[in-house]
């Protein structure tokens, strides 16, 4: 009985990780391969829509102020007008992840965006969603029960 237990526990650890799109949410894989991503969706329920992109990162992350730093660096290189509105570290399959807010603004438009971005063994998920500004702060919660819905989550490689 502990034998198997062992082995399913590995099994877990191994889980190929997954981005659960909820119901509601209209994937787009036309979509999602033109922006590189596992997945995009829409939920068109609620008002306005809000997008959802995940993709995975080919390398290690360690849920720390100094990858949160790398990585805003990173998204103001494609995105230059983002700013940062704050960062915390949330919980996501028993794994510290980073959960970023952001502000953008696009065609004359204001969004503000959720990034979570999680361990995944020897690479990281990262699942982002986009809303209107005024929306968001409503969808937050919702944005967060996806982003621990994620399958896969699992310590990082190397340290």
């Amino acid at each position: 009985m502990g034998m198997m237990f062992v082995l399913a526990a590995d099994a877990a650890a191994a889980e190929r990780l997954q981005f659960a799109i909820p119901p509601g949410w209209s994937p787009d894989a036309a979509e999602a391969k033109s922006r590189q991503a596992d997945v995009y969706a829409v939920d068109t329920k609620g008002q306005p829509p809000a997008e959802m992109t995940g993709l995975r990162i080919p390398t290690p992350m360690f849920a720390d102020d100094a990858f949160v730093r790398g990585f805003v660096r990173g998204l103001k290189k494609s995105t230059p007008g983002l700013v940062e509105v704050k960062h915390d570290f949330i919980d996501i399959g028993g794994q510290r992840a980073v959960r970023l807010i952001a502000d953008v603004t696009s065609d004359g438009e204001s969004y503000r965006q959720a990034y979570y971005v999680m361990p995944a063994g020897g690479e990281a998920a990262c699942l982002q969603f986009t809303v209107a500004r005024a929306a968001f702060d409503a969808r937050l919660t919702a944005f967060d029960a996806i982003a621990k819905a994620t399958r896969g989550v699992a310590q990082s490689a190397g340290r």
